[in-house]
């Protein structure tokens, strides 16, 4: 069964079935605008950004296994497609947590404000980011230098 997500401004995302629309959930417990969200490879959990805090969900329970600590809101969430990393954006830092023991991996604090990153799914290599500067920016994820831009976007960048 396919499913996709719903997002809402007003803190309260839902599951929904992706291919009749039926209702299946709702998250409760934020307090903030709900701005991404993001199901793991086995649909098994899902990770919400926030203006509270980020948080990774139960799908079954509808409980939160882990919130995430950051600084500041969270704009962008992402699980990594192995399943072993959780992106977060928040202001102009990029952060990878490890999904399983939900520890901060690497921090990166950008030259700008960022609105989302993604790792590059098949090596983990790399990842980029997008944000109000309007250009795609790839970035090496070991060493946090960057590899190479994308010039020419004309609005924000959500990867």
């Amino acid at each position: 069964m396919l499913h996709w997500k719903f997002i809402n401004l007003d803190s309260t995302p839902m599951l929904r079935n992706g291919e009749i629309g039926d209702w299946i959930g709702t998250f409760e417990g934020h307090k903030g605008a709900v701005w991404s969200s993001c199901l793991d490879t086995n649909a098994l959990h899902v990770a919400f950004a926030s203006a509270d805090y980020s948080a990774l969900w139960d799908l079954k329970s509808g409980k939160i296994v882990q919130t995430l600590e950051t600084k500041s809101p969270v704009t962008s969430a992402e699980v990594s497609q192995d399943g072993r990393y959780i992106t977060t954006v928040d202001g102009s830092t990029v952060e990878f947590w490890d999904a399983n023991h939900f520890g901060l991996v690497k921090r990166y604090n950008m030259p700008y404000n960022v609105e989302s990153a993604s790792l590059e799914p098949k090596h983990g290599n790399k990842f980029i980011a997008g944000g109000e500067d309007m250009w795609v920016h790839v970035f090496d994820f070991h060493t946090g230098e960057e590899v190479g831009c994308n010039k020419g976007h004309h609005g924000l960048i959500h990867c």
